[in-house]
């Protein structure tokens, strides 16, 4: 069976900030590689609070094969980064929470 995947996400790292003031992480300069997959703005209240998102602004990701993407790393997605900030499993598919940042 065949699945439809019509948009391609770029992965980023999570590398330190550079300045010595700051403790947190940014997204690496390059990506470290790329996957098809389906995005959809999250428009679900409860879904957007349960996972610290902002409804019409944040999105999901979702593949049917794994992605080697964690909580805390990156994607890119046309013109905007987000953050991996969740990433539920289930038995069909692989979803990922991302805040834009």
């Amino acid at each position: 069976m065949s699945v439809f995947q019509d948009k391609e996400i770029a992965i980023y790292d999570a590398v330190p900030m550079q300045s010595a003031d700051s403790k947190g992480k940014r997204p690496a300069e390059s990506p470290r590689s790329t996957a098809m997959v389906n995005v959809r703005t999250v428009t679900d209240m409860l879904v957007a609070e349960s996972w610290g998102l902002e409804v019409n602004r944040d999105i999901q990701v979702t593949c049917s094969n794994p992605i080697d993407v964690a909580p805390g790393e990156y994607v890119g997605y046309q013109d905007d980064m987000f953050k991996v900030v969740g990433a539920p499993i289930y038995d069909s598919h692989v979803a990922l929470m991302c805040k834009r940042i």
